[in-house]
């Protein structure tokens, strides 16, 4: 089996690093803070969901990121600064637009898939983070947000997913607390949320049983190819022995490197704030994602689990570049 490597230790990380060691891999993991899921993956909206399947490449989206870049409140945060790399990954983003329904229902494909495997891990392993399958509301606040909502779920159920679309009345029966005027909305029922960063935890501890190496408190300065061997250089100086093939994983998606490619990928920081709440019925019940507030019709998100209220506020579009 392969030695293979995985930079980042948040959730998609932890997750790679799992599944790789139960196909019997030899797997390290480097992770630049003390612990793992201390950035994105420590206060998020800690969702399970298969509903946000819809993919981002679609025209509205370069639409909304013009007139947001002129924004300081905007959900989608993007630095003008112009840069080869930069023009390349929204040449990338544009040609996928012609792609969009078949990745949207591929898309969905997948998160089930992800969704199903979480499950069984957290069953598995014993992991206890607060999960509460209580489903997920989207919310919308007028006629052409909630059309295209409606166009999506069309799309969402080409790929295996079961939502309805639900009157404001019936919003309110689901979410009691919920306050405001809106014309409809769409609930996932087989949707889940919980705690990602006590779930990223529980699953680092499964990884250090299955004998997943953690090089916690060391950063990656460098990833390069000699064509035939791959080099990791820490920031400490100190290069890690050599390896056939390297994964590097970012807090956002996985990204494998076979050698001698260039890679680049979309890097969201984190921005997400968890804070303590009041009992019910102050605390809300299900996790709710607002239309006005989302990058592709819905991406502000907000839900409680169990004490906290979790808070995810925007995107901000990094676009970086491995050479490998």
């Amino acid at each position: 089996m392969a030695h293979l490597i995985v930079i980042g230790g948040g959730i998609t990380g932890v997750t790679s690093a799992y599944a790789l060691a139960r196909q019997g891999h030899q797997v390290t993991l480097i992770e630049k803070h003390r612990y793992a899921g201390m950035e994105t993956s420590h206060a998020n909206g800690g969702q399970l969901s298969a509903s946000n399947a819809e993919v981002w490449t679609h025209p509205s989206t370069l639409i909304k990121g013009l007139k947001w870049m002129f924004k300081a409140d905007a959900p989608l945060l993007l630095n003008p600064r112009p840069s080869w790399h930069k023009l390349s990954w929204f040449a990338e983003f544009a040609a996928s637009m012609s792609r969009y329904r078949d990745n949207t229902v591929a898309t969905t494909r997948l998160a089930i898939a992800a969704r199903e495997h979480l499950f069984g891990w957290a069953q598995d392993e014993g992991i206890e983070f607060d999960l509460k399958q209580r489903g997920i509301l989207h919310i919308y606040r007028s006629r052409a947000s909630f059309e295209h909502a409606s166009q999506v779920s069309r799309l969402l159920a080409q790929g295996g997913l079961t939502r309805r679309a639900v009157t404001p009345d019936e919003m309110r029966a689901i979410e009691p607390t919920l306050r405001g005027e809106f014309f409809g909305g769409w609930y996932t029922e087989s949707d889940s949320t919980g705690d990602i960063h006590k779930f990223t935890h529980g699953l680092g501890l499964a990884c250090a049983r299955l004998g997943v190496k953690f090089m916690t408190a060391q950063a990656v300065a460098r990833v390069w190819s000699s064509g035939k061997r791959v080099r990791v250089l820490l920031a400490s100086g100190d290069e890690y022995p050599r390896v056939a093939r390297v994964q590097i994983a970012r807090e956002i998606g996985i990204v494998l490197l076979p050698i001698g490619r260039r890679h680049q990928h979309r890097d969201v920081p984190p921005d997400d704030l968890g804070l303590p709440v009041a009992e019910e019925p102050f605390g809300r019940r299900i996790e709710q994602l607002d239309a006005r507030l989302r990058v592709d019709d819905d991406d502000a998100v907000d839900g409680r689990v169990d004490e906290r209220l979790q808070y995810l506020p925007r995107s901000q579009v990094r676009v970086q570049r491995w050479h490998v």
